[in-house]
């Protein structure tokens, strides 16, 4: 699973979630945008020797998919 996935087929089913359907959006911005995003916020925290994408989280789904933002933010708090 990759950050491919979670573009393509994890965000868009977001929609579906009560709770995590704002987090669809992230689907339709793309994974080269997601990916700059990732390694600047990662850079930001001088994290970006340790940035990956985690092998045990089911990115097809929102929930996994929606971790790859939530991960990010509770290693690099921000505002």
């Amino acid at each position: 699973e990759d950050l491919s996935t979670a573009v393509e087929v994890g965000y868009p089913s977001c929609v579906n979630s009560t709770a995590l359907s704002s987090g669809a959006i992230y689907g339709s911005m793309g994974t080269f945008y997601l990916n700059q995003y990732y390694r600047s916020v990662a850079r930001e925290c001088e994290l970006s020797d340790r940035l990956a994408l985690s092998t045990d989280i089911d990115y097809t789904t929102c929930v996994g998919a929606y971790s790859l933002i939530t991960e990010l933010e509770t290693k690099c708090p921000r505002g």
